[in-house]
C-alpha cells in the first residue's frame, strides 16, 4: 500500500511513520520479500530516512529471501532503498 502514495505530489510524514510503527512489529510474520521490497521502495523514493525501519527491513530480509528469481528482484529493489 505504501507505494502508491509515494507516487503523490506530496509527502505525508506523519503516514509514513505510522506505516512504519505499524509495520516493523509484522516484518518477520506476515510481509513477503516482494512486500518488504515495495515499502523500502516507497520510504526511498521520497527520501524518508527512517533507519530503525530499514535495519527492520534488512533484518526480515535475511530470513524471507531465497533462491527465487521473485526474490532476486525483491532483494535488488531492498538494496536499492537502503543505498
Amino acid at each position: 500500500m505504501s507505494w502508491a502514495y509515494a507516487v503523490l505530489p506530496f509527502k505525508d510524514i506523519p503516514l509514513f511513520t505510522a506505516i512504519s510503527s505499524s509495520s516493523m512489529p509484522m516484518l518477520d510474520l506476515e510481509f513477503t520479500a516482494q512486500q518488504m521490497a515495495n515499502t523500502a521502495w516507497a520510504f526511498a523514493t521520497l527520501k524518508l530516512l527512517d533507519v530503525p525501519f530499514f535495519a527492520a527491513i534488512s533484518s526480515a530480509a535475511r530470513t524471507k529471501i531465497g533462491d527465487s528469481y521473485e526474490d532476486s528482484k525483491a532483494l535488488t529493489t531492498i538494496l536499492w532503498a537502503l543505498s
